[in-house]
């Protein structure tokens, strides 16, 4: 896939970020981003680096999606969340 096409060689090498994400309490807010350099389009959209986040908790762990996805609707929606609460 197009836009994890570095996601294999950043694995290998920041096996450490990686590994702190694993073991950390809120691992939606550690997840590290190999998109991030390029022409991606996560560089200037915050909601598709968001969202990539997200597929990144969803695939590595599960247990933190409910976290992650509140996450992403808060960017995605933005003022717009609040006012159903």
């Amino acid at each position: 896939m197009k836009h994890f096409q570095h996601l294999a060689d950043h694995l290998q090498e920041s096996e450490d970020r990686w590994i702190a994400m694993f073991d950390h309490p809120l691992a939606e807010t550690v997840v590290p981003e190999p998109w991030m350099s390029g022409n991606d389009v996560s560089m200037t959209n915050l909601t598709a680096r968001v969202l990539k986040k997200l597929i990144m908790i969803k695939i590595l762990r599960p247990d933190r999606l409910l976290a992650a996805v509140n996450q992403f609707l808060a960017q995605a929606l933005g003022n717009e969340i609040t006012s159903i609460n």
